[in-house]
């Protein structure tokens, strides 16, 4: 784990391949927090001792460096050209993919979903941008459907009450298909960490399109 990696001395580890994107996702998650909060205080610190243990990965190994993508380059301060570095993206760019179905989609379908574990405080703060200001925006611009909100530890505050616009809150699901089947496109709301990526590739799994942030 990275947090336990700092405690290993960098030349043992040579000959292995390590993903890094902590800093990145922790810059992403400490900008959604409120500033004067005791979550920012925590994430910030592990921020920047993220962004210091990267940066001497990088510095002081002989082994093969990933990143997710060259957004971490940017971010860290490691050379994106490098022989060490290889950059995996996460997730399908709709406007580059070649292998799109070219079956249109039918616009009378207009049922979203989000499923996630909203234990994590990124997947809460995605769930709290989702219903209080992305499906309202939505709504003012005349878009109309209905959103479909599932998984784990939904917070009690929105399963008690009852004034969210066609909002319906499913709650935990013993299997996917109850919850895939139902929706017509899968919303990925999160910026940072919790899984963005698994998140686009069940929906592609499942043959939903998946509306993401640029950062999925």
């Amino acid at each position: 784990l990275a947090r336990s990696l700092g405690f290993v001395q960098t030349e043992h580890l040579s000959g292995c391949g390590l993903q890094i994107s902590h800093y990145l996702n922790y810059s992403r998650l400490c900008k959604e927090l409120p500033f004067l909060s005791a979550s920012r205080f925590v994430y910030e610190i592990e921020r920047r001792l993220m962004r210091s243990f990267e940066r001497k990965l990088f510095r002081n190994g002989n082994y093969k460096i990933n990143l997710i993508s060259s957004a971490d380059s940017d971010f860290i301060g490691i050379p994106q050209k490098h022989h060490r570095l290889l950059n995996i993206a996460h997730g399908v760019n709709v406007a580059v993919a070649t292998n799109i179905a070219k079956k249109p989609f039918d616009k009378n379908q207009k049922v979203f979903g989000f499923l996630a574990n909203f234990a994590p405080a990124t997947n809460q703060i995605s769930l709290s941008n989702l219903i209080h200001s992305i499906w309202p925006e939505y709504i003012a611009r005349g878009g109309k459907g209905k959103l479909l909100i599932a998984g784990r530890n939904i917070p009690t505050e929105y399963l008690t009450k009852s004034s969210f616009n066609d909002i319906i809150f499913m709650g935990e699901v013993a299997k996917l298909d109850l919850f895939y089947e139902k929706v017509d496109f899968v919303l990925n709301p999160v910026r940072a960490c919790a899984g963005m990526q698994n998140k686009i590739l069940t929906a592609i799994a499942f043959a939903k399109p998946c509306i993401a942030f640029k950062e999925g």
